[in-house]
């Protein structure tokens, strides 16, 4: 039953960190075929770019996200993919402050997984014929200048990337939970997905955490005869290890410099592991949102940025 009743929540924590992008010249900072869903901009930059980082939001708006360059949700906005979710998380990007958003499904996106990619779209962007959205901002909702400006600086990525302010962000939503939005039900089959991430992506976002980082998840009937876990040598009754293999195995292929994920609500945080910095920003139990300050290597000095209000 659609409802409109809308619960909101405080950010509780912030988790950071700085990423170093590793040196390009200007043309290998863009190296990748034009794709669906492409943009950018400048590569040089005097000051760091803060991406901000949440997820699992599940329904919940949450009122004082940190600000930043770019937003970046990894998925589970919703609970069931209901067009009142939808159009409850447009109103939630509207209110964002950060220049650009960057939106990847998770497994509770239910049925979006079956859109084109206009369609995709328009359900978690919305229109200018958007009501709920160009409503006037004495009601408490988004003028229609501004919900033009969210359209055009909001990108969805499904298995597609975009460049903005000289990194490149990929972001693709197969998961571990067959018969819900992209499940997949072996790593080998969502090995294939992840062949396609390419070479020189700075930002790989995915809804599925990479094996043995912030993957343990709650499991109902845990197996009391596992006293020491085989795979990471701890001990954690009643939690399974979530995450993906070959996810793994390609991020440490690809030397990819920061993954984003969320899907384990458990373990939430941010960690180096060899040259990736990996966060989960699970939202649904800590509440605390990720903040990464990634720096852009560049061979001129010239900035194209504004002074951050945030510094």
């Amino acid at each position: 039953m659609a409802t409109s009743r809308t619960l909101t929540r405080e950010v509780k924590g912030v988790n950071r960190a700085d990423v170093v992008l590793p040196f390009r010249t200007a043309a290998c900072r863009n190296p990748l075929p034009p794709a669906t869903t492409s943009s950018t901009a400048a590569t040089a930059h005097r000051r760091p770019i803060r991406v901000v980082h949440v997820s699992d939001t599940h329904d919940k708006h949450y009122v004082n996200v940190p600000p930043g360059d770019i937003l970046i949700h990894s998925g589970d906005f919703t609970n069931h993919g209901h067009d009142h979710e939808l159009r409850r998380f447009r109103h939630w990007l509207d209110q964002q402050p950060h220049t650009y958003r960057v939106i990847v499904c998770g497994n509770h996106e239910t049925g979006l997984d079956r859109l084109s990619l206009e369609d995709l779209n328009r359900c978690i962007i919305g229109d200018e014929t958007d009501a709920a959205a160009v409503a006037p901002d004495a009601s408490g909702r988004v003028a229609p200048a501004r919900r033009a400006t969210t359209r055009a600086n909001t990108f969805i990525l499904a298995d597609a990337h975009v460049t903005l302010h000289g990194i490149t962000i990929y972001g693709s939503s197969w998961n571990n939970i067959p018969g819900m939005a992209w499940g997949m039900k072996t790593p080998q089959d969502r090995a294939v997905q992840w062949s396609r991430i390419p070479e020189h992506t700075d930002i790989l976002v995915t809804h599925q955490p990479a094996f043995n980082v912030f993957d343990r998840a709650f499991v109902r009937q845990p197996n009391p005869s596992e006293a020491m876990c085989s795979v990471c040598g701890v001990s954690h009754p009643g939690y399974d290890h979530w995450g993906c293999p070959s996810l793994m195995d390609r991020i440490q292929q690809l030397g990819i410099p920061l993954h984003m994920c969320g899907h384990v609500h458990d373990e939430t945080g941010v960690r180096v592991v060899g040259c990736t910095t990996f966060s989960n920003a699970a939202m649904d139990w800590k509440q605390e949102a990720s903040v990464i300050d990634v720096h852009v290597p560049h061979p001129e000095a010239a900035s194209s940025l504004p002074p951050a209000p945030w510094v």
